[in-house]
């Protein structure tokens, strides 16, 4: 996808359905939702980004960001269908913005675990290249990555 110029103002997006096998292949499946998501829409200027890295760390393990997650149900968690809404934008223009207003160069949706056919749980992710402006996602095993106030996480 090409960079495009950020929007003058957020956009409203519709959430929409994710089935994990069209979109990650058979090996994929949802492990569980975090939280509850029960609105339609995105409101890209209502998202929120938070690390979930204590003062005195500088990284977790993904198993300890989740049960920071979970311990914090007032901050709703983006999730898959967050996740589609963003990626599939025309230009993924919200995405641009959040760049633009906000600093924003990558995001993990912690609102849907991911679990391979290993047992190992997983988390959607965007993020921007910085040579090219181009967005790109992946699915990043929980425990795979040493999770870092560099790693944030959308909420609302």
């Amino acid at each position: 996808m090409s960079k495009s110029a950020a929007p003058s103002e957020p956009h409203i997006l519709k959430r929409e359905k994710f089935d994990p096998v069209k979109f990650l292949g058979e090996d994929y499946g949802v492990y569980k939702q975090v939280g509850t998501r029960t609105n339609s829409s995105l409101y890209a200027e209502q998202i929120n980004f938070k690390h979930y890295i204590k003062e005195d760390e500088t990284g977790t393990s993904g198993d300890e960001r989740l049960k920071r997650i979970i311990a914090t149900p007032a901050d709703i968690q983006l999730d898959a269908q967050d996740f589609m809404a963003l990626w599939n934008e025309n230009d993924h223009a919200t995405l641009e913005w959040l760049h633009a207003t906000k600093k924003i160069h990558s995001l993990s949706c912690w609102g849907t675990i991911m679990q391979d056919t290993h047992g190992r749980p997983s988390v959607l992710h965007l993020f921007r290249f910085s040579t090219d402006g181009s967005w790109h996602w992946d699915c990043l095993f929980i425990n795979g990555v040493h999770w870092t106030s560099h790693n944030l996480v959308g909420t609302l």
